[in-house]
């Protein structure tokens, strides 16, 4: 995402003309100056950002991913929580960036961790990010496939492939990720994402 800021409006005025002259137009200029170095901490005449390093802020967010991973790990399998730490790895790796990759926000990953809960998962699912930097997910079982882009707020748009003696049925369902566990159990069946089996009470 870029952020354009407008120029402060001094920035933009013009000194009166009379003003510029003998030691009016001296006075004129320090004036600016050490207005701009007062607002930015620089004469340059260009606004100062602070910004991570790239390796920095990788390392951050895989922090902060991981942090949610173990906070949660009570209602997670061993091998399923290991499973995510190495994809969050693999996903926020700064060794292998590249100019197209993308960072997943937490707020999209908390909404999968919520959906992994709820539907009681077993299954890893193969995670990846998309450029709005939201989490992807995608298990595959045979001829069937269920992908799932998780959003804020618990929402997710959901993707659902089967085939049938009719040929490939696929449908696409956006909304809550409570409701997402009842459809993809109707549609395609709970073992795709729980191994073959049923859920656990809830």
């Amino acid at each position: 995402m870029e952020i354009v800021a407008d120029l402060p409006l001094a920035w933009h005025v013009k000194p009166d003309a009379a003003k510029l002259q003998g030691s009016n137009r001296s006075q004129s200029s320090n004036d600016e100056t050490k207005f701009v170095e007062k607002s930015f901490g620089s004469s340059s005449g260009l606004p100062a950002f602070d910004s991570k390093p790239l390796e920095e802020d990788i390392f951050d967010r895989l922090v902060e991913l991981r942090t949610e991973v173990a906070r949660l790990s009570m209602h997670l399998s061993v091998p399923f929580r290991d499973c995510l730490y190495r994809q969050l790895d693999r996903l926020l790796d700064a060794e292998f960036w590249e100019d197209e990759s993308a960072r997943p926000k937490r707020s999209s990953f908390e909404t999968f961790l919520r959906f992994v809960i709820k539907a009681d998962v077993s299954v890893a699912p193969a995670l990846g990010v998309s450029p709005s930097e939201t989490i992807l997910a995608s298990w595959r079982s045979g001829d069937r496939v269920f992908s799932v882009e998780y959003f804020e707020d618990n929402q997710a748009l959901g993707y659902l492939m089967k085939q049938t003696l009719r040929g490939t049925e696929a449908v696409t369902w956006r909304g809550h990720v409570a409701d997402l566990v009842q459809f993809v159990e109707r549609f395609l069946g709970g073992d795709i994402i729980r191994n073959g089996k049923e859920a656990r009470s809830k």
